[in-house]
């Protein structure tokens, strides 16, 4: 199950960072 939850949270990091990838800059 936390696996599952890691890989979805993961997944869902990566998509923010390619639709706002100013935001790592900002990190």
């Amino acid at each position: 199950m936390s696996g599952a939850g890691i890989h979805l949270q993961l997944e869902m990091f990566n998509s923010v960072q390619h639709l706002h990838p100013g935001f790592q800059r900002g990190v």
